[in-house]
């Protein structure tokens, strides 16, 4: 064989073989998604995030942010107003696919707008091929299934958020009789408490987050798995009770249920609570 012809395909090899390294590198550096813990909570709203064995699972979903932390959240709803906030752009997002439980690319999911309960009652599935997704809609005419896009679900997350923001927090649906509690303080054991969730005034009584407040009391909880309840525990005494819209939860019940003593000073709109 001519020397000039077995150079050039020795160098062809060597060419080959180090696209093809650098190829593999990239891939093995490539973005992958990773599972929650028991203990996971939403990144936006700071509600428990569901496994992927739970009910509600199949509605969680995850972001890698631009300086490589991931994050998850309860809903994509969630996902797309936390995404809202941050100043650099994602590295990527995922949602499960509804049917097999698989994380599929937040762009390249196929939307399905229905009647269904889902965490924060947006009422969104998510699904890895337009044919899976096709076969809902037709399997699902009850629940007034119909296909969307992503552009809908992120105009409906960002008037939640804008309602939120506003004191008029709906949880997916109008709201009869919710606002911001305004000027309200909340004392725990002398101590004054900030919510990142406003306290609100649901029907004529004080509602707070049900995480914040849990954690503020030092008690434990266990959240149902379809996400109306909680099991609460401070102490020696343990209580079950129902959240309200937005995972809040009665202020008053709560304390009261698991053994705090609950006061209103009216003159200076302060709730004392003493939990020792």
């Amino acid at each position: 064989m001519n020397w000039k012809k077995m150079m050039l395909m020795m160098l062809t090899l060597v060419l080959c073989s180090g696209a093809f390294s650098l190829v593999s590198a990239h891939e093995g550096h490539m973005a992958a998604p990773h599972e929650p813990d028991k203990d996971t909570t939403c990144a936006y709203c700071m509600m428990k995030v569901y496994l992927k064995e739970e009910e509600m699972g199949k509605f969680t979903a995850q972001m890698l942010t631009a300086d490589g932390k991931t994050l998850f959240f309860d809903d994509a709803g969630c996902m797309l107003n936390y995404k809202r906030t941050l100043a650099a752009e994602p590295q990527m997002m995922w949602v499960r696919d509804y049917n097999t439980l698989a994380w599929v690319e937040y762009g390249k999911a196929n939307v399905v707008s229905a009647n269904i309960k889902t965490p924060m009652q947006y009422g969104f599935a998510y699904f890895q091929t337009a044919a899976d997704a096709d076969t809902f809609v037709k399997n699902n005419n009850k629940l007034e299934a119909m296909k969307t896009d992503w552009t809908f679900v992120d105009k409906v997350a960002q008037k939640r958020s804008e309602m939120k923001m506003g004191g008029n927090m709906n949880h997916g649906q109008m709201n009869h009789g919710a606002a911001a509690a305004h000027g309200i303080t909340v004392m725990i054991n002398g101590q004054k408490q900030s919510f990142q969730q406003a306290p609100m005034n649901m029907h004529g009584k004080v509602t707070v987050s049900a995480k914040e407040l849990v954690q503020k009391l030092g008690a434990t909880a266990n959240w149902n798995a379809k996400g109306d309840s909680v099991t609460v525990k401070l102490g020696s005494k343990s209580a079950t009770l129902s959240l309200e819209q937005h995972g809040q939860i009665g202020l008053r019940a709560l304390c009261e249920a698991v053994g705090a003593h609950v006061t209103w000073d009216g003159k200076t709109k302060t709730i004392h609570i003493s939990s020792k």
